[in-house]
């Protein structure tokens, strides 16, 4: 098998980016855009010893699956991986891949349950990011092409409203018509980046992101924007680095108020341009009352959360527990976060540390077990914080239930937080997971000590290959 070699292969399985399958001379070959089942002629694109990607040439023998995306650009952008099947399958498939890291990776087989589907598999995201270019001395916006920075433009995504496509137009229309030039990684010149846009309620935040310190006719497109009759607040964010991040920390409110209040599952909250929410409101919702239900039936429970956030989950739980302790390793974070208790009324509830997990964990655990000393010295903490933590980590008694949240980012929970989480000796342990391969990983430490109970999957993004999975573990009698 060579690169450039044109193949007809058989699908037999999906890879966990939704990819097909095949075997060719005892070769894995990973084929993107295809289905079980399906006969393809593909173009061998990259070789190693044991595996092989190929591009699809022509579909021979079509999956009923298969369906035609509404997308145009679908098959160029990469955006999305799973727009050309049926709905239905892409959660069977998005089960089953959940379903196999548990049993390859974890060595777990615990019964999967379905996906929770959302209502609606288009105009479901809340937020987009999208890269500029210049094409044919012409600013443009959309989404790289897959593994690449070669921006492909686009006139509408599927994925977001209207609301996303009018202000593009605008943005688009104003750039042009006042000649600003668009961000080049080669040469590290032109001045605008990226244009980020989240729907917040009825109110749309707008960040421009630019390498350079002001934005020329910025008057001009809050006006734009103004006259469609949206209600917005505008912002810039200064980025003159050469990297992959899309915003700093340096965001200037040019129109509008600085910090959007909006409101989720009946939390208010305060959100800030670059703090971080789940794209997809009607499955956090769902997942977040989920997981508060069912800590309210436990047993007086103390609630310890890592990777915390601004928040959010935070205050939905306090519906269930009078004791609750954060720990969020960002600074900026955690200062929401303590916003938002006070805005809902849950500042008694709640105490916020800003810390390393790693480390604050072991220390909450001895306190609220009894085992050791309020050593409290490596916690950030003001006197009067310490204290409170103290009670509330005494105040249950050694019959309370101590509950675990892990709400990690892609890469999954660092060793030393799952090593702390175990000496924590918790009743509970909820784990929200975004990545299955990262969750196995982690939930092959956990069971040593813990039972799972469920895994329970959530389509937070349909059409892509991404799903969100909510796992309840049990301490081991």
């Amino acid at each position: 098998m060579i690169k450039g070699e044109k193949l007809e292969l058989t699908i037999e399985g999906v890879g966990m980016d939704g990819e097909g399958v095949a075997k060719h001379d005892g070769i894995v070959v990973f084929v993107p855009m295809t289905l079980v089942g399906e006969v393809v002629e593909a173009t061998i694109t990259f070789v190693k010893k044991k595996f092989a990607t190929a591009r699809v040439y022509k579909v021979l023998k079509a999956s009923p699956m298969r369906r035609d995306p509404i997308c145009p650009i679908f098959f160029q952008c990469g955006g999305c991986s799973m727009m050309h099947i049926e709905y239905n399958a892409q959660l069977d498939i998005k089960k089953e891949n959940v379903a196999n890291c548990m049993r390859k990776v974890a060595k777990i087989d615990t019964v999967v349950d379905d996906v929770y589907a959302c209502s609606d598999e288009y105009e479901y995201r809340n937020k987009i990011q999208l890269p500029i270019a210049n094409i044919n001395g012409e600013i443009v916006c959309g989404f790289y092409r897959e593994k690449t920075h070669i921006v492909e433009p686009f006139n509408k995504c599927y994925l977001h409203g209207e609301w996303a496509d009018d202000i593009i137009d605008a943005f688009l229309d104003w750039a042009n018509r006042y000649k600003l030039t668009a961000y080049d990684e080669k040469t590290g010149r032109g001045l605008l980046r990226h244009l980020v846009l989240r729907r917040l309620g009825d109110v749309i935040s707008i960040v421009v992101v630019i390498n350079g310190s002001s934005l020329p006719e910025k008057d001009k497109l809050s006006g734009y924007i103004h006259d469609m009759g949206y209600k917005f607040s505008m912002y810039i964010n200064i980025n003159k680095s050469d990297t992959n991040v899309i915003m700093s920390d340096k965001t200037t409110c040019i129109y509008g108020k600085s910090d959007i209040m909006h409101e989720i599952a009946g939390v208010k909250l305060s959100v800030a341009p670059n703090a971080f929410m789940q794209v997809n409101d009607e499955i956090a919702e769902e997942i977040y009352n989920n997981i508060a239900s069912k800590i309210s039936q436990h047993n007086s429970p103390l609630v310890l959360e890592c990777y915390s956030g601004i928040g959010m989950l935070s205050n939905i739980i306090a519906r269930s527990t009078d004791r609750l302790v954060s720990v969020e390793i960002e600074y900026s974070a955690t200062k929401n976060a303590n916003t938002m208790a006070e805005l809902n009324g849950n500042a008694d509830k709640i105490l916020n540390i800003c810390g390393d997990a790693g480390v604050v964990m072991p220390r909450l655990a001895g306190i609220s077990r009894g085992i050791e000393e309020a050593d409290l010295e490596y916690i950030n903490l003001t006197e009067d914080e310490k204290i409170r933590l103290t009670k509330m980590l005494s105040q249950g008694g050694t019959d309370q239930d101590i509950v675990v949240v892990l709400d990690p980012p892609r890469k999954g929970c660092d060793a030393c937080v799952l090593e702390a989480v175990i000496s924590a000796s918790p009743n509970y342990i909820y784990y929200i997971s975004c990545n299955p391969s990262t969750l196995a990983r982690d939930l092959s430490v956990l069971k040593e000590k813990f039972d799972v109970m469920s895994i329970s999957p959530y389509d937070m993004f349909p059409n892509t290959s991404h799903v969100e999975t909510l796992v309840q573990l049990k301490a081991k009698a």
